[in-house]
C-alpha cells in the first residue's frame, strides 16, 4: 500500500504500483520520466527527491482551488503544483517562446488560467519575444498577449520575487476576472476589461522608475497601488496615472499587501528598513517592525497572519499570528540528508527569491520557496519542512562509466561532480574543494567536462572545472573523494575524454595525456590555428578531429593528434550559438561526422560531400533562430542517433532509427524549454536529458533493459496520488 510520509513526499510502495502500471500499458507511447538527484538518507526513508537548485521569480495560488499552485522560474519558465506543493511538475510551454520565468497570476475561478511575464534574459536569439503570456491550461501552452522586451540593463532587477501581475476582485464573474492590471518595471502600466483578451496602455514609465508590486484595491473598482524604487503610488482612475501616497520615509517599497477584509489597512516593506501599517488606505504610516525586509505576505482569508521575509541570511523570516502586534522567528527544517551540511543554504527562508504562498482554507498552512528549495508549513508558520518533491534543477551533462552501469555522475555548472554507485538509486556530492575557488585556483566549483577511465575497476577520473569558458583540469584517483589540480592550463576544455582503448591517453582540448591526466603536453599543428579537439571516433580512438576558433574548418588525425591534415573548409560557423561547437563522429566509422550545416541542420560529411538530415524541416521555428544543437549515438545500435534542436516552445528531441533518413519527435511530455545535454547510456540505450529542468530519462527503442527509467517518477502520476483528500 502506498505511504505519505510526513512532508507529503511519495514512498517506495507507489513506486513499484507506478512500475505495475506502466507494465500493464507497456503498449502505449512512451513518456519521459524524471530522476531527481537524491542523498542516501531519502533513498532510505523511501522519498523521491527534488533537489532544486534554480531560483523562482513569481508565485500564485489560485483563491478557489489552492492547491493549485503555480511558480515562475527563472531559467525554465514555470513549474506547476495540484496537490498543495506536496509534488511539482514542470510545465511543457508549447508556444513560450522564451526560457525566463518571473511575475505571474492565476485567475481566481479557473485555476487553469495563468498570466505570466517571460523575457527572453537567457536567449540572446529571443530578444523580441518577451512580454507577457496567457496559458488557459495550466501551462502546457501559450499565447503571447503583450511584445515587451526586457533590455540587458533590466536584467539585474529582474532577479527577485515580484508581484507584476494583478486582477481587480471587484471585477470576478462566474467566470473569472475581467479586470487585469501588468506593469512592466521601467516601461508601463497595461490594463484588460475582458479577462485579458485585449489590452490598452495606461500610465508610462522611465528608466529611473524601478517597480517591484501591483496590487489592485479589493473592492472599490478602480484603486491601484505600486510599490516602486521611489515609493508607493497610487491611481485612482484604473492605473491611467499615478501619483505618490503616504508618509514613509524615503527609500524603495518592494513589498505590499492590502487587507482584503479591511482595505484601508496597508503593510508596506520599506526595503531594508521594516514593515509599515497603515490603517486609512496608505494615506499615513507607522512603523510596525524594525527589520532587514524585502517581503511581506498575508493570508487573504485569515489576514491575522503575516510573513515577513528578511534579505539576509542572518534575518531568516518572521511570522505574526496577530496581525504584527508579535513576532515569531521562522524555523526552516533542513531536507532529509542535508542535517549536517555547513552553512545556512538550506537552513533559511530568506532573500529577494523567497516567497511565502498562505492557504486561505487554513491559516496554519502555507507554501514557499526559497534558496531554491520549496517548503510548507502546517504548524502557522513556526516550520518549514522541505516540500520539493519532483522540483529538479541540477543543470547537467550525464557521463557513464564504460564498465560499470551502477557508476555514473553528473557534471554540473554549480555544484560540480555528483556521482552514483547504485544505479541512480541516489547520488553523493564528489566535488571540488570549495577553497580552491576562495584560493582562486579555480574559476568557479562547477564541472562541465569530464571522462572516467575506461579500465574495469579504475577510481580514477578527470574533469574540467570552472566557468564556462574558463575551465582548469582536475583528477582524482578516489573518484572524488581527494582531488589534485592537473596542469597549469585554463581555457575552454571543450573536449575531454580517454582515448577507449588505450586507458593512459587522455584528449583535453589542444593537448593529450599519456599518464592517464597526471601531466600534459600540447599537441603540435594546433597552436597556429587556434584549434582544439571537438570530437573521438569511440571504435577508433586514434581518430580524433578538432576545429580552429572560427568554427569553418576540420582538422582529421589518425595517430593520436601528433599530424593533422585538413578535411574540409566552409563558408559558415559549426557554432551557431557559442564557441561550443556542435560537433559527433559516428562511433564506428570514423569518415563520417555531423554537425550543422549553413541553415542550422543537422548533416553528416563523409570526407568528400555533405548531407543535410532533414531534422530542421521536422522541428520548424525558423522565425525562431532554430538549429540543432545536440546530437548523440547509441553505441550500441550506431545507426540510432538523437537530435536536440534550441528553439524554446516547439518540440526539441528528435529520434532516428535509419542512420538520419527519417525522424520521428520524441519530445512527448518533455519540457519544451529545450535539452542542453543529450547522453544515451552506454550499456542500456536510455536517453537522458539533462538541462536547467533537471534530468529525463527515455526509455530505449527497443526492448532493452529500462534499468534506470524504471526508477525515475511521471510527474503526472506523482501529483494525483498526492492531490489533497
Amino acid at each position: 500500500m502506498a505511504q505519505i510520509a510526513h512532508d507529503g513526499t511519495l514512498r517506495f510502495a507507489l513506486v513499484a504500483a507506478l512500475l505495475a502500471t506502466t507494465t500493464l500499458r507497456a503498449a502505449e507511447p512512451a513518456r519521459w520520466r524524471v530522476l531527481p538527484i537524491r542523498r542516501q538518507a531519502e533513498f532510505e526513508q523511501g522519498l523521491l527527491g527534488g533537489e532544486g537548485e534554480q531560483h523562482m521569480e513569481g508565485g500564485a495560488r489560485c483563491r478557489s482551488n489552492p492547491d493549485v499552485i503555480y511558480l515562475g522560474h527563472d531559467v525554465a519558465q514555470m513549474w506547476r503544483s495540484v496537490n498543495g506543493g506536496r509534488s511539482w511538475i514542470k510545465v511543457h510551454g508549447r508556444g513560450l517562446h522564451v526560457r525566463g520565468g518571473h511575475a505571474l497570476e492565476v485567475d481566481p475561478v479557473n485555476s487553469r488560467k495563468v498570466f505570466m511575464i517571460a523575457s527572453q534574459l537567457w536567449d540572446r536569439f529571443a530578444e523580441d519575444r518577451a512580454g507577457l503570456h496567457v496559458t488557459l491550461d495550466g501551462g502546457d501552452t501559450w499565447k503571447r498577449l503583450l511584445p515587451v522586451p526586457f533590455s540587458k540593463e533590466r536584467r539585474h532587477d529582474s532577479r527577485r520575487y515580484t508581484h507584476h501581475i494583478d486582477y481587480d476582485p471587484a471585477s470576478i464573474g462566474e467566470e473569472g476576472a475581467k479586470r487585469w492590471y501588468v506593469v512592466f518595471s521601467r516601461h508601463g502600466v497595461y490594463r484588460s476589461e475582458d479577462g485579458g483578451g485585449t489590452w490598452q496602455p495606461g500610465a508610462r514609465f522611465g528608466e529611473e522608475d524601478g517597480v517591484y508590486c501591483l496590487h489592485a484595491h479589493p473592492k472599490d473598482g478602480k484603486t491601484v497601488y505600486l510599490g516602486t524604487q521611489a515609493g508607493l503610488r497610487v491611481s485612482h482612475d484604473r492605473g491611467a496615472s499615478f501619483e505618490p501616497i503616504g508618509d514613509l520615509p524615503p527609500g524603495a517599497v518592494s513589498s505590499l499587501q492590502i487587507n482584503e477584509q479591511a482595505p484601508g489597512a496597508l503593510y508596506a516593506v520599506l526595503e531594508g528598513k521594516g514593515l509599515y501599517r497603515s490603517i486609512d488606505s496608505g494615506r499615513t504610516f507607522a512603523l510596525l517592525k524594525t527589520f532587514n525586509a524585502i517581503h511581506v505576505f498575508l493570508n487573504p482569508a485569515h489576514p491575522e497572519v503575516l510573513y515577513l521575509v528578511g534579505i539576509e541570511a542572518e534575518d531568516n523570516s518572521l511570522v505574526s499570528h496577530d496581525a504584527g502586534r508579535t513576532w515569531h522567528n521562522v524555523a526552516v527544517i533542513p531536507p532529509v540528508g542535508r542535517e549536517a551540511d555547513k552553512g545556512v543554504w538550506k537552513r533559511r527562508l530568506c532573500g529577494k527569491h523567497s516567497a511565502v504562498l498562505p492557504d486561505p482554507r487554513d491559516p496554519d498552512k502555507a507554501v514557499a520557496f526559497s534558496r531554491g528549495h520549496f517548503w510548507r508549513t502546517e504548524d502557522r508558520g513556526r516550520t518549514f519542512k522541505n516540500s520539493s518533491t519532483l522540483f529538479t534543477g541540477f543543470a547537467g551533462r550525464p557521463i557513464f562509466d564504460p564498465f560499470n552501469p551502477d557508476r555514473w555522475g553528473l557534471l554540473l555548472h554549480d555544484v560540480g561532480l555528483v556521482l552514483t554507485e547504485n544505479g541512480g538509486d541516489w547520488f553523493e556530492g564528489r566535488g571540488i574543494p570549495y577553497a580552491w575557488k576562495l584560493q582562486k585556483e579555480v574559476a568557479h566549483t562547477g564541472m562541465l567536462r569530464g571522462s572516467f577511465q575506461p579500465l574495469r575497476g579504475s577510481a580514477v577520473f578527470v574533469g574540467a572545472a570552472g566557468v564556462t569558458w574558463k575551465l582548469r583540469l582536475v583528477r582524482t584517483e578516489d573518484m572524488g573523494r581527494t582531488w589534485t589540480l592537473a596542469g597549469e592550463k585554463w581555457g575552454h576544455n571543450t573536449f575531454l575524454s580517454f582515448h577507449g582503448k588505450d586507458p593512459n591517453v587522455l584528449y583535453a582540448h589542444d593537448q593529450r595525456s599519456s599518464d592517464a591526466g597526471r601531466t600534459f603536453q600540447p599537441l603540435p599543428g594546433l597552436a597556429e590555428p587556434q584549434a582544439s579537439i571537438v570530437g573521438m571516433c569511440s571504435a577508433q580512438p586514434d581518430t580524433v578531429y578538432a576545429m580552429p576558433k572560427s568554427r569553418k574548418a576540420l582538422l582529421r588525425s589518425d595517430d593520436r593528434g601528433q599530424t593533422w591534415r585538413e578535411v574540409v573548409k566552409v563558408d559558415w560557423r559549426f557554432a551557431p550559438l557559442s564557441s561550443h561547437p556542435v560537433f559527433e563522429v559516428h562511433p564506428e566509422n570514423p569518415d563520417l561526422v555531423y554537425t550543422v550545416d549553413t541553415k542550422g541542420d543537422l548533416a553528416v560529411f563523409d570526407g568528400k560531400a555533405w548531407r543535410s538530415l532533414g531534422v530542421l524541416a521536422r522541428a520548424g521555428g525558423e522565425d525562431l533562430h532554430n538549429f540543432v544543437e545536440q546530437v548523440a549515438f547509441d553505441p550500441r545500435r550506431p545507426n540510432t542517433l538523437y537530435a536536440g534542436t534550441q528553439a524554446i516552445g516547439l518540440p526539441c528531441i528528435w529520434r532516428s532509427l535509419d542512420d538520419g533518413r527519417t525522424w520521428q519527435d520524441i519530445t512527448a511530455n518533455h519540457p519544451m524549454c529545450g535539452p542542453q545535454q543529450l547522453v544515451v547510456h552506454p550499456l542500456t540505450g536510455e536517453l537522458l536529458s539533462g538541462g536547467l529542468s533537471g534530468t529525463w530519462v527515455f526509455p530505449p527503442p527497443d526492448d532493452g533493459p529500462r534499468t534506470l527509467w524504471r526508477k525515475c517518477a511521471d510527474p503526472l502520476e506523482v501529483s494525483e496520488r498526492l492531490k489533497t483528500r
